[in-house]
């Protein structure tokens, strides 16, 4: 009964055996056999195998500046970026930068402030103030020319007022003419106004010409110093210049000043006297030191002046002049 046993357990273990192994070789309904898995081996790819990435490019540079610069009193620094790349940076106001001289005053020496970032000497309280006393001692000292002056004027207008002077005389008896009192005529007579018709009169006695006394006149000034030097004769040395730049034969400017002798653009500045010449021998004399003979008339054009010469002769002395 015990070998019974054992005999049905041996062969339950065969039969068992047997139809594990069977099971194992059954094939999958899809018709593909179930393969155990195979474990992955890591194995180093070859030189050939090995796949290179791409590097990546740095993208190109847009630069704010290329140098330093001031923005006014301030001071740009241009700086490369870590791209390399260049940005501006303000950094403000800096010493020795941008025409700043100062910030402060203890940037600027002794006796000297911080004004518009520019170091400027301060003047003393004791110079300022003996400046202010200049100034009211030159202010104050004006004011009492001008007082003086004005003082003189009232006096002389006084003193003028209190004459008898033309066209009033003195008179003890005015009859229908205007008195205006005493003024400084002697006692028992009054200033009175003179008749027109005396006065005119008397002009005309002065204007005529002395024709038994005939004066030949050495330089201009003797000629307008004269009362009336009509009719009268010249000897004159000078030079003869354009009269508003027109150049012409039938005449031209004179003056013997010397100033424009020596240097004929003096002309611009004015010379002393200088008159219309009636150029009648039609010589060209302009920039040309001459000697002239003629008379003194009235000018025939009114923008020639009140005196003319009628030249009867010209002499040119130089030929050149310094102009």
């Amino acid at each position: 009964m015990k070998y019974g046993s054992i005999f049905y357990l041996f062969i339950f273990l065969v039969v068992s055996s047997f139809f594990i192994i069977a099971c194992s070789d059954v094939k999958t309904p899809t018709g593909q056999a179930i393969k155990e898995p195979v474990k992955e081996v890591e194995t180093k790819p070859t030189q050939s195998e090995q796949i290179q990435e791409p590097k990546e490019e740095k993208p190109s540079c847009s630069d704010e500046c290329s140098t330093d610069t001031c923005d006014g009193f301030s001071y740009v620094s241009c700086l490369s970026g870590k791209d390399g790349c260049k940005y501006t940076q303000n950094k403000g106001l800096v010493k020795g930068k941008c025409g700043v001289e100062c910030v402060q005053d203890s940037n600027c020496g002794i006796n000297q402030n911080c004004e518009s970032y520019k170091c400027k000497t301060e003047e003393r309280k004791e110079d300022l103030m003996e400046e202010t006393k200049i100034e009211e001692a030159e202010t104050s000292s004006t004011l009492d020319s001008w007082n003086k002056l004005i003082e003189d004027a009232k006096k002389q207008l006084e003193e003028t007022m209190n004459k008898c002077n033309a066209p009033f005389k003195c008179s003890s008896n005015c009859a229908q003419y205007l008195d205006v009192g005493q003024k400084d005529c002697p006692s028992g007579q009054v200033c009175c106004l003179t008749k027109k018709s005396e006065v005119e009169e008397q002009e005309a006695t002065e204007t005529l010409i002395d024709t038994s006394e005939q004066k030949v006149y050495s330089s201009l000034e003797k000629v307008y110093t004269t009362k009336n030097p009509i009719g009268h004769n010249v000897r004159l040395q000078g030079i003869g210049l354009k009269i508003h730049a027109v150049s012409s034969e039938d005449f031209f400017l004179f003056t013997d000043d010397e100033r424009v002798m020596n240097n004929p653009n003096y002309i611009a500045y004015g010379a002393e006297y200088d008159i219309v010449i009636y150029n009648n021998p039609k010589i060209y004399v302009q920039q040309k030191i001459i000697n002239i003979t003629g008379t003194v008339v009235n000018c025939e054009r009114k923008e020639d002046g009140k005196y003319c010469i009628n030249a009867e002769s010209i002499e040119i002395v130089d030929e050149f002049v310094n102009a």
